[in-house]
């Protein structure tokens, strides 16, 4: 089992090294690429609510249904996951019957049916930590071994017991669980005090 025994209460260490940040942040978007390109109800979800988007930035209409109730549809960038998370919040953030009061404006109406509203809440679900640990990632000036290595080890333990939350997502979480133990093995298999390879991703000694 991951030990976290040697970090303190609040998770960090001020003598702890620099880990290199030239792709901890790029890993965590690629482990996501990896568990969710081949979701293909996901991706059926996800192109609603772009098409609901689209709408809302172009139509007046649109616009001040969405005044009225006081609420915004983010814009998403494909180049930036993290945009993914904020863009999906924003339409959950609309309640189910302003949903319907609004969706018959659009110009190619859709309908969101209730399993597709469980798939973005269960998307969310599993992007949150990650969105946290990037967040967190970026504000600092210097990532150390303490900041990261306690972030890595929530996250597996977050994609390993997600039977509670996660119904219609669970293959996605498993591969998302495959890529972010390959794609930080070297963390991982030193917590668990296996032999870290050399070409190990972050194989840093902590």
């Amino acid at each position: 089992m991951i030990n976290l025994d040697q970090f303190n209460d609040d998770g960090k260490d001020e003598n702890a090294a620099p880990v290199r940040l030239s792709f901890i942040v790029h890993s965590l978007q690629l482990c996501l690429r990896d568990g969710l390109k081949n979701g293909v109800h996901m991706r059926k979800v996800l192109t609603k609510c772009k098409t609901l988007a689209k709408f809302s930035h172009k139509s007046s209409k649109m616009a001040d249904l969405l005044e009225d109730i006081n609420k915004s549809i983010n814009k998403m960038n494909v180049t930036r996951w993290n945009s993914e998370y904020l863009f999906i919040q924003s339409i959950l953030s609309i309640k189910h019957t302003d949903m319907e009061s609004i969706l018959p404006s659009l110009e190619y109406p859709v309908k969101f049916k209730n399993n597709d509203y469980i798939i973005l809440h269960e998307i969310i679900y599993i992007l949150d930590p990650f969105y946290r640990l990037s967040i967190e990632c970026q504000a600092e000036t210097v990532v150390t071994a303490s900041l990261v290595v306690p972030g890595i080890v929530h996250l597996v333990r977050h994609l390993r017991e997600p039977k509670k939350k996660v119904v219609l997502c669970k293959k996605r979480v498993e591969q998302i669980q495959l890529s972010t133990e390959k794609r930080f093995a070297g963390i991982i298999n030193r917590l668990n005090q296996l032999n870290v390879e050399q070409d190990d991703p972050f194989n840093d000694p902590l």
